[in-house]
């Protein structure tokens, strides 16, 4: 990650990233994007909990999200749009953001049509938001890496609301590209500028946009005019950034729990230990794994051929193979001179359970302090023991995973709003006449799984507290209309096949039970008096 310092000193701008927040992102990224262990000791095997409770949480966020645009011919190209961003291929990239506390989607203009990127906290410099937490200024970074260089291009945008909004670098650009100020306002400035450096961690030395091919067609200063924010979707976790709880810059799910985290990679490693130290193992006079010679001296290749019909050399290349894999060579006496056994098994009895029951809870301490609920991490048949603790435990899901589904529609919105303004650049998407109506759906049955939410809502049809109609409608995602309709004909095929049934039975419904009446006969009947 590009030093802040070296971005503010090249722009004249503050940033609203730190020092504790720069390093924090670099950590984060360290752990849930590499897998490194939490505590930085290399002799830790890192179970990889950060990256599993992002992504679980990137997957119950967007389980079941439909985002439907409609209304226009302009509001059915964004629809198309939205559909690719929100695709299962693509929607899981949720948990980079979860993950290091921020992201962004931004619409790029490409010839005649306008593709959708997102940008990471680590290339994300936030400077000005707005009071809603709207980005009005911020620095992203595109970077390409070639061979042994690294090309950044830093994309400066701004928002303008008049002349005297300007930085005096921004006005030095303008000057040095003999480009005027904006025309109208308000209005977004993007300023962009391109830097080669031999490492992924320095800025590097300015060079011309046309150094890279990609960038050959991109403008060094345009203006979006009408913009009152960033056209992007500008997403932050809605957790609170205990690393500088002022800022609006996020922090990554998984910080809360942390400490926790390192308890379980070192009991983890404890338990592989364990495994590892436990193997099967055979102490063996060496003289048994790597023959010797008559005179006790190492096999030539004469005596290595009449003993055993290979060189000696070929004995060296296949026996430590054994003795790698169980064999253990002593330098001992191991009493086979008087009659006693030549070798010593190694085969000590596990203490795999105690290490997996502590595990299991330092697995639950992880869950509390990430509001995950008992099960996602730990092992749920240790801990469901009543049903107020289970649905206690599923409500603090519920509850994180609600949030984090209130930022993100949040974002999408915003995403949307930016893909209609690129819309109005290009002559072969429909000018919008009205304004979109947008609708977004999220999964609500975190708490209750499909079956027991069904089993549940049967019992209160049967109760008659709730109707036939409402039933499908819930399950089965119908209208009112399409319901009733559904349930009309499905009772004319229940009246159809009863009187079916009475024709075949020749309108006794009870032939058969007194068929089998005759057989075992009844009082009064059977015998002549």
């Amino acid at each position: 990650m590009i030093d802040y310092n070296q971005i503010e000193a090249e722009l004249g701008v503050q940033t609203m990233m730190t020092d504790k927040q720069q390093a924090a992102i670099e950590n984060w990224y360290r752990v849930a994007i590499i897998g490194d262990a939490c505590n930085r000791n290399p002799d830790t095997k890192a179970l990889g909990l950060p990256a599993a409770i992002c992504t679980e949480l990137a997957r119950l966020t967007t389980l079941e999200l439909e985002v439907n645009i409609q209304g226009s011919p302009r509001a059915d190209w964004l629809n198309r749009k939205m559909q690719k961003v929100i695709s299962p291929r693509r929607r899981r990239i949720l948990a980079v953001a979860l993950a290091l506390g921020s992201g962004a989607w931004k619409p790029y203009q490409a010839g005649d049509d306008v593709g959708v990127s997102f940008v990471s906290a680590d290339s994300i410099y936030p400077i000005s938001t707005n009071v809603d937490g709207e980005l009005t200024e911020a620095v992203f970074i595109n970077r390409i890496q070639d061979s042994d260089y690294v090309y950044n291009r830093l994309e400066w945008m701004h928002v303008l609301t008049g002349p005297e909004d300007y930085h005096e670098k921004e006005r030095d650009f303008l000057e040095a590209h003999d480009v005027a100020a904006a025309a109208e306002y308000p209005c977004v400035q993007v300023i962009n500028l391109a830097y080669v450096s031999n490492s992924r961690d320095t800025l590097g030395q300015a060079v011309k946009l046309e150094a890279r091919p990609e960038w050959q067609d991109v403008e060094p200063i345009a203006y979006l005019p009408g913009l009152t924010r960033i056209p992007c979707g500008y997403f932050v976790t809605p957790i609170v950034n205990t690393v500088d709880p002022s800022s609006e810059m996020g922090a990554a799910m998984f910080a809360p729990g942390i400490p926790e985290i390192i308890d379980a990679d070192v009991q983890f490693t404890r338990l592989d230990w364990e495994y590892e130290g436990g193997e099967l193992g055979v102490d063996v006079d060496e003289q048994y794994l790597k023959p010797l010679g008559e005179s006790g001296q190492p096999l030539t290749d004469q005596e290595s051929l009449r003993r055993f019909g290979v060189p000696a050399k070929a004995l060296d290349k296949a026996l430590p193979q054994h003795s790698q894999r169980i064999y253990r060579g002593l330098n001992i006496n191991t009493g086979i001179a008087d009659g006693g056994t030549f070798y010593q098994v190694f085969a000590p009895s596990l203490r795999d359970s105690n290490y997996l029951s502590g595990l299991n809870q330092y697995l639950r301490h992880v869950e509390t302090k990430c509001g995950l609920s008992f099960g996602v991490l730990s092992q749920v048949a240790e801990v469901e023991k009543t049903a107020t603790e289970i649905i206690s435990s599923r409500q603090k899901l519920y509850t994180t995973v609600s949030d984090i589904q209130a930022a993100l529609e949040d974002a999408l919105r915003g995403l949307i709003a930016a893909l209609d303004f690129w819309a109005d650049q290009l002559d072969s998407v429909p000018a919008a006449t009205t304004e979109p109506e947008i609708t977004f759906k999220w999964d609500d049955s975190i708490i209750i799984d499909r079956q027991t939410e069904m089993a549940q809502w049967q019992a209160e049809l049967q109760m008659g507290l709730r109707s036939k109609a409402e039933y499908r409608q819930h399950f089965y995602g119908e209208d009112e209309a399409t319901a009733q309709n559904a349930i009309a004909a499905i009772q004319q095929e229940s009246v159809a096949t009863d009187i079916l049934q009475g024709v075949l039975t020749n309108g006794n419904k009870n032939d058969n039970q007194n068929a089998d009446d005759g057989k075992k006969g009844k009082p009064g009947r059977g015998k002549a008096q």
